[in-house]
């Protein structure tokens, strides 16, 4: 679809019919205007086909990383940072360690894309997407020119496959049933709330009882349960940011679980361990890779993600030689990434390249030997888009990137963002695009 051959009102005509139908169905990201681009991402069969085949091997490398971590000392030693949650990692749930988790990425078509973040907490973009995508599939603009193109969705297009999900998880890790299952989307009253209406509203449609609370509001009866107001809580999905939580805190939660009646998710473990950037320096650790992992398994780590290293003092191999790490990056900081290892939205992520030489060198220098990476820097690819300004138009190249959701250990499909910043972020200025997979494109 080149829009650039569709005409200035015909264009016109169907962003101001998005924008209506996302305004009409009370979308917005954090009360302000929702941010969306009308032209879409197309995927193929075969690419889709192998983002399923290559995802789930590495999400299935991010399991075996939450399990080792229970009793190899080597592994504990490299997340040493969070040796302060040890209380709530140790919790144990029986299933998945990760149940909700979203691999943030650069693709550059075909088979060849980076993997830049796994986000293992409890990822946005989930709910609202989906059902926009529906309002965007009935643009006059998008029926005429895919006419007679099967346009597929995919499993996280619908926000009852994502409660779905949860449940499953529950159903696996407890053999406790409640009169009617309880879901509780919780955070700290005032902090991010984007998504969880449209949760509480679709788990209510299929049955369950589902709100949305404050953790402080969750508390234990005489037998164990967790309420909320009375209503039986029986799954904690938690949108707080994880370095806010703490054993008293969640005190009840606990209680809620090691009684076998209600589950976090997602688990402590992959909130704090696998959520850390520090991971994808233990997936190219080569003394992890030769005692857990298997050769397609360390293939696929090489190919789709980006060597990277912690930000310490120390001797490793990069593109075949051995280096001096902080010498090495500091001379060449046009081939690297800084980043801290549990911030979101894009903060405090360096590129080298952009950096002045005095920055980068104090950079390192003040955050060395911390919970700091390094990473090779992947060009960030652009995509030509109509910018929107009143009844003007204009083309623009945009960085975009696209991110892969996957619902207990399975691949479960795309969205996609758009920026004018190499950090792509929709918390940070960037915007929702929407991506389409086509039956035989």
């Amino acid at each position: 679809m080149n829009f650039k051959n569709i005409e200035h009102e015909e264009l016109l005509y169907n962003e101001n019919y998005m924008q209506n139908a996302i305004k009409k169905g009370g979308f917005s990201f954090e009360g302000k205007k929702f941010p969306y681009s009308i032209q879409p991402l197309l995927i193929s069969q075969k690419e889709n086909n192998y983002f399923l085949k290559s995802t789930e091997i590495l999400s299935e490398c991010l399991e075996i990383i939450l399990q080792a971590y229970k009793s190899d000392n080597y592994i504990k030693n490299f997340f040493s940072y969070y040796k302060n949650y040890e209380d709530l990692l140790s919790i144990n749930q029986k299933g998945r360690n990760i149940v909700i988790s979203r691999f943030d990425v650069v693709w550059y078509g075909g088979e060849d894309y980076k993997i830049f973040e796994c986000n293992t907490c409890c990822p946005g973009g989930i709910s609202i997407l989906g059902t926009i995508k529906k309002e965007y599939l009935e643009l006059p603009l998008i029926k005429k020119y895919l006419s007679g193109k099967k346009i597929i969705p995919f499993v996280c297009d619908s926000t009852d496959n994502f409660i779905m999900s949860l449940v499953k998880q529950y159903n696996i890790s407890c053999d406790y049933t409640p009169t009617t299952l309880g879901i509780a989307f919780a955070n700290h009253k005032g902090f991010y709330t984007y998504e969880l209406k449209e949760f509480v509203e679709n788990a209510k449609k299929m049955g369950f009882n589902a709100v949305t609370c404050d953790l402080k509001e969750l508390k234990n009866d005489k037998d164990g349960r967790l309420l909320y107001n009375n209503i039986e809580i029986n799954i904690v999905y938690n949108k707080v940011d994880q370095l806010m939580l703490d054993k008293k805190l969640l005190q009840p939660v606990l209680n809620a679980i090691n009684s076998g009646k209600a589950i976090s998710v997602n688990p402590f473990p992959a909130m704090y361990i696998t959520e850390s950037k520090l991971v994808l320096a233990l997936l190219h650790d080569e003394f992890f890779q030769k005692k857990y992992l298997n050769k397609e398994q360390i293939e696929l780590i090489i190919k789709h993600i980006p060597w990277t290293r912690k930000l310490e003092e120390q001797n490793t191999m990069y593109q075949g030689n051995e280096i001096s790490l902080l010498p090495y990056i500091k001379e060449h900081k046009d081939s690297f990434v800084i980043k801290i290892d549990n911030e979101t939205r894009g903060s405090n992520i360096f590129i080298g390249k952009d950096s002045d030489p005095n920055f980068w060198e104090n950079l390192i220098h003040n955050n060395k030997n911390k919970n700091w990476i390094v990473q090779e820097y992947c060009n960030i690819p652009k995509i030509e888009i109509p910018v929107f300004n009143d009844k003007e138009i204009t083309f623009e190249e945009r960085y975009f990137g696209i991110d892969f959701f996957m619902f207990n250990g399975k691949y479960s499909g795309i969205v996609s963002r758009i920026s004018e910043k190499k950090i792509i972020n929709v918390g940070s200025g960037g915007f929702e695009q929407p991506v389409l997979l086509i039956d035989k494109y």
